[in-house]
């Protein structure tokens, strides 16, 4: 069969019932989300439904139309509702399909959300309480009602983290974690700058996650090196955004500069594109996924891409603190979120903490960590001997009492560990007694 394609061009200048239906054809009808948030959105969708019949509607990029608050629903999504809704009274058979790499980004609400707009119907018992327990609730219920899919692409990915001494950076950071996030940012942009110029090369994607006071310093800086830099940021508009990207992948221009929205629904950066250059990390390992999924993807020109990330290492001796390393990439590394746990059931290791929270515990390790450098403190650890073995008429007596090897073992399998730690503090003996039988059973 034939298929009718309609894009949403002046769709609502057209005349109600203009668009003839031939039913021995497939007829699409292709619309952007910003068809669902102006003025005439409302009596645009009721003018499809009163008019036509609709059984299938897909959804890309779903995510546009997440909600995360049960209280605030934006006018794009409550119309996009609204659609489906109506469309699914005219004709029950309807199919809605849904397609995100990141269906969960910011909390556990988004997840429940996106599902009941897909299936029509409430999942109430969904709790969005933010645990491991009712992420893992929702990840069954995305897996019920939907397909994960990993491509295993033919390209190689090497990532490399060059580091940057930030010692001149102490005095500074100190100041700036305690009063102003933003300010972080810059400061470590600023240490950054000239690594990111020497990586530089035609075909290159630079990423900062942040917009303000970040993206001009680098536009300057990738001028001044000689180059022409597009952007691809959120301060232009979205025509603006597209001949960057057009102009990128033509040659046109040698280094695109982008923030958060080109890290999703942005395709043909991997025909010219083979290096990403990261200034500042993406909060979460979903949005990390998605933005080397710019270049790291199908119909690649090249058989390797290269993911660079900078870190700026303050240093003493053996220990080290970085922003960047331990706060930023091993969040991604470890998959410190729930939004991971919801959609690839794995459990986080570790806390799942707040962007707040990482920054306050960054600046109170940041301070201790200066204070030790400076007062040259040196930290003893005294540990309680341990006295093995035991004389036997004792071992006897506390075998008596506690059990044979096996029976404490399995007491220690089946306990809480603190239950047992707390147990073996007022108890010593009983570790005593099992390190015995255990060392005897291994002669």
């Amino acid at each position: 069969m034939i298929a009718q394609v309609y894009p949403d061009s002046n769709i609502y200048q057209k005349e109600r019932g203009e668009i003839a239906i031939d039913r021995h054809k497939y007829n699409y009808l292709i619309l952007n989300f910003e068809k669902f948030q102006q003025p005439y959105s409302v009596e645009l969708v009721g003018n499809l439904i009163a008019d036509h019949q609709i059984d299938f509607v897909v959804i890309d990029e779903i995510q546009n139309v997440k909600q995360r608050d049960p209280k605030k629903e934006s006018k794009r999504r409550q119309t996009l509702n609204y659609l489906l809704t109506e469309a699914a009274k005219q004709n029950p058979e309807i199919c809605v399909l849904g397609m995100s790499a990141t269906p969960v980004i910011n909390n556990l609400y988004e997840a429940k959300a996106l599902l009941e707009m897909t299936r029509g119907e409430k999942f109430d018992e969904l709790k969005t309480f933010s645990t491991i327990a009712n992420a893992l609730a929702m990840h069954e219920k995305l897996m019920l009602h939907g397909i994960r899919y990993r491509p295993n692409y033919k390209i190689a990915i090497a990532e490399s983290f060059p580091e940057i001494s930030g010692e001149h950076l102490r005095s500074r950071l100190i100041a700036a974690i305690k009063n102003s996030p933003l300010a972080v940012k810059q400061i470590l942009l600023e240490a950054k700058i000239d690594t990111i110029i020497a990586h530089c090369q035609t075909g290159t994607l630079i990423y900062t996650h942040y917009v303000e006071c970040l993206v001009e310093p680098l536009r300057k800086a990738i001028a001044a090196a000689g180059y022409k830099v597009g952007l691809f940021t959120g301060l232009e508009d979205t025509k603006e955004r597209d001949s960057s990207k057009d102009e990128f992948i033509k040659g046109k221009i040698d280094i695109l500069l982008g923030t958060a929205p080109i890290g999703t629904g942005v395709d043909g950066l991997q025909y010219v594109c083979d290096r990403l250059i990261i200034a500042s990390l993406p909060w979460t390992h979903a949005e990390y996924e998605q933005l080397v999924g710019r270049i790291y993807r199908q119909k690649s020109a090249f058989t390797k891409v290269e993911v660079i990330i900078p870190q700026v290492i303050l240093t003493h001796n053996d220990d080290i603190w970085s922003w960047d390393r331990q706060y930023r990439w091993s969040r991604i590394q470890w998959k410190k979120s729930l939004a991971d746990t919801a959609i690839d059931g794995v459990i986080p290791k570790g806390e799942l903490a707040s962007e707040k929270v990482v920054l306050q515990k960054a600046g109170e390790a940041l301070q201790t960590w200066i204070d030790r450098v400076e007062s040259g403190e040196i930290y003893e650890i005294n540990r309680q001997e341990l006295r093995v073995p035991l004389p036997d008429a004792i071992a006897k007596i506390l075998q008596r009492r506690f059990g044979d090897f096996s029976t404490m073992n399995n007491r220690f399998n089946n306990a809480y560990s603190q239950t047992t730690s707390d147990r073996l503090t007022q108890h010593p003996e009983e570790w005593y007694s099992g390190f015995q039988m255990s060392t005897s059973k291994v002669k």
